[in-house]
């Protein structure tokens, strides 16, 4: 994972640049998350929301569950290889305080099984009144062979596939996410009130702190009169892919936070917050969380 370090003073600037654009972002960390998915279960179709939104998640007959151990952290995690349009979601999410978001955050954790020429879900927010969210990871084959990973951002309508009519934001095609079969941890700090950068990733390890990654900062043209999602309808993760020819990724999870504001602060985490967060995960094995 060193090969994705940046250089001291470019990572200096993004961050610095984040700080700016994220501005006042109140209590963040402490508060709770609008949903909190740890995937420790073990067993059953049902994913507890420890969050206040209480979203609790039904997955796919499909699913299978890690056992004890595999975790991130020790713990149990949920996925599936092979199988594409195979969902973990909540279709009543109406009223749960995901509607009008202003500014939101995702941090995530997830195993790829394989990469090459795939395409797959991890979070999204469907919308039946306005814009939804995804958050999805895409593969492609550089020209010297090697596979290269994105992680995307994108706004949309109702509830079409996002795409980039809808206003998609891309990572860098980088190495941090570009790994099978070991946990990366993900986060998207998304602040719609920003008229000149919209979107801040990050990416880490299970040893390696999230770092800013390089991408395209500057707000989609497309974006302009995009101030706020819809009303939230359903919260969906799982392992889909929307290529002409798809090859789903074959994700597993573990610990999903979100968090959110529709207020004129909030919702977007810092990065000492989003380190926080990476840190908590990580310490859930000796009960720090």
């Amino acid at each position: 994972m060193n090969t994705f370090i940046l250089k001291n003073t470019i990572r200096a600037a993004a961050v610095a640049l984040g700080l700016v654009a994220l501005g006042a972002t109140t209590q963040a960390q402490t508060e709770k998350p609008l949903l909190d998915y740890r995937f420790d279960k073990g067993s059953g179709l049902a994913v507890d929301d420890r969050g206040t939104a209480r979203l609790n998640l039904t997955a796919g007959s499909s699913m299978s569950w890690g056992t004890a151990g595999t975790g991130v952290a020790g713990g149990h995690t949920l996925g599936r290889v092979g199988d594409r349009d195979v969902f973990i979601e909540n279709r009543k999410a109406d009223g749960r305080g995901l509607d009008g978001l202003q500014a939101f955050t995702v941090c995530a954790w997830y195993k790829a099984r394989f990469l090459e020429r795939s395409n797959g879900v991890l979070f999204e927010l469907i919308s039946g009144d306005g814009l939804g969210y995804r958050l999805q990871l895409a593969s492609r084959n550089n020209p010297a062979g090697a596979i290269e990973f994105a992680l995307i951002s994108a706004l949309s309508p109702r509830e079409v596939t996002p795409n980039a009519k809808g206003g998609v934001q891309y990572s860098p095609w980088e190495n941090p996410l570009a790994v099978e079969d070991e946990w990366v941890f993900i986060a998207a700090a998304t602040d719609l009130r920003d008229d000149t950068r919209a979107v801040t990733f990050y990416a880490g390890s299970a040893t390696k702190a999230p770092e800013v990654i390089l991408g395209s900062f500057a707000r989609p043209a497309s974006w302009t009169d995009i101030r706020a999602l819809g009303k939230i309808s359903t919260v969906r993760l799982g392992n889909s892919a929307d290529m002409s020819q798809p090859v789903p990724v074959g994700f597993y999870f573990d610990d999903l936070t979100f968090f959110g504001s529709d207020k004129e602060t909030g919702g977007v985490l810092m990065p000492s917050e989003i380190r926080a967060v990476w840190e908590r995960t990580l310490g859930k094995k000796a009960g720090a969380r």
